[in-house]
């Protein structure tokens, strides 16, 4: 009998992808939607907000996989936006998890997304897991995410925590982004330059879900991000090597922050994010160096 997978944002980038390797694996997934039911399909209502949930969607459910969360790349940040970027994480976190609390048979795992955004914009140090968060607006909502998680988590099930770092995909995500200007022969070098970007392959972030759905040792949280970060200078050098570009186009921070307010922080802060702990669990990545990410995501959009 296949082992069934409740996924929360499972319509997503990220969703989509763990839907397939899950399926590669011979489980089912099922997705909870604000849409209806459709059980034949394996698709379950639910609403956050109004606090309802299609009761069978928890039956006979193994793991919970909950990376529910509007899009947090959707410019501008108004104070409004910013307000919904939080609760769509922390109040679906606390639904969910009061509803795997108070289930006949809840399920042995349950894994939530966050973000690399926990942490501050320290270059010179790798960062790990139990690093404290930082006090911005990235910092306290992820905070406050993973503390739904803490303080909600039931006795008997099993949780893991995934800091996502810059996810790489020509699906979405900043990576299109950024290959749109080398069309045009063009990359640009934002602030500094010297931040690090923490990033990974959606398949190998994909797989990490999967991976830590499997193994009953991995308990708490872990960085989702290759071994192998870069400086936004000399990701952006890669970049522009592989596609050929010959002028860089200078943005320095204050320009940043005039023309895109808080959501300059989404391309200004960096971090050395370690991902020692998730590899000494066993776990591999596919594309643990940029440029064998970048070949391949090439070979995907051609």
């Amino acid at each position: 009998m296949q082992k069934k997978v409740l996924l929360a944002g499972g319509t997503g980038m990220i969703g989509r992808q763990t839907q397939t390797i899950l399926k590669s694996k011979g489980y089912l997934p099922a997705i909870l939607t604000r849409g209806d039911s459709l059980p034949e399909k394996n698709i379950y209502h639910w609403d956050p907000v109004k606090k309802t949930i299609d009761s069978k969607a928890l039956d006979q459910c193994f793991g919970v996989i909950n990376l529910a969360g509007t899009n947090i790349g959707q410019w501008p940040w108004t104070k409004a936006r910013k307000q919904e970027i939080a609760s769509s994480r922390i109040e679906s976190t606390t639904f969910l998890m009061e509803q795997i609390r108070t289930a006949p048979h809840p399920p042995e795992v349950y894994i939530n997304a966050s973000a690399t955004g926990f942490y501050p914009d320290e270059d010179q140090d790798w960062l790990l897991e139990d690093h404290a968060p930082d006090n911005d607006f990235l910092g306290t909502t992820c905070h406050r995410w993973e503390s739904a998680v803490h303080q909600n988590a039931p006795g008997n099930c099993r949780v893991c925590i995934v800091r996502i770092g810059l996810v790489m995909s020509t699906r979405g995500g900043i990576y299109p982004k950024f290959r749109l200007g080398t069309y045009f022969k063009m990359g640009v070098k934002l602030g500094s330059g010297n931040m690090y970007y923490s990033w990974i392959h959606l398949e190998d972030l994909a797989r990490m879900f999967v991976f830590l759905l499997e193994n009953k040792t991995c308990q708490g949280v872990y960085n989702g991000v290759s071994p192998h970060p870069l400086t936004m200078k000399s990701w952006m050098e890669v970049l522009a090597e592989f596609h050929k570009t010959w002028l860089t186009l200078p943005l320095p921070a204050w320009l940043l922050k005039l023309l895109l307010g808080d959501f300059a922080q989404l391309l200004l802060k960096g971090g050395q994010v370690s991902a020692q702990k998730i590899q000494a669990a066993g776990f591999t990545f596919n594309w643990p160096e940029w440029k064998q990410a970048l070949d391949d995501l090439y070979k995907r959009s051609t």
